[in-house]
């Protein structure tokens, strides 16, 4: 819908979400709302994975640095 055209003499395709999916639906099937989908799934499964790692990484990191300050503070108390 946004990439419809809003200047002079473009036509406009859709009216809303609705009305767009009952179009494509109608005029291209089921299979066409399916489109592009395994070319997104190979682009998000590296990303969620990578962020995955990342994520692990950091919460392994912060639980050293937590312990050594609980450690630190324990030294303290003992002083």
């Amino acid at each position: 819908m946004q990439a419809q055209g809003t200047g002079p003499g473009t036509k406009q395709v859709y009216r809303g979400l609705v009305q767009a999916f009952m179009v494509v639906v109608r005029t291209e099937g089921w299979r066409a709302l399916y489109q592009g989908w395994g070319a997104t799934s190979l682009k998000m499964i590296p990303m969620s994975g990578a962020s995955f790692v990342t994520y692990e990484i950091l919460r392994r990191e912060i639980e050293k640095m937590r312990h050594v300050i609980e450690l630190d503070e324990e030294d303290d108390d003992e002083d």
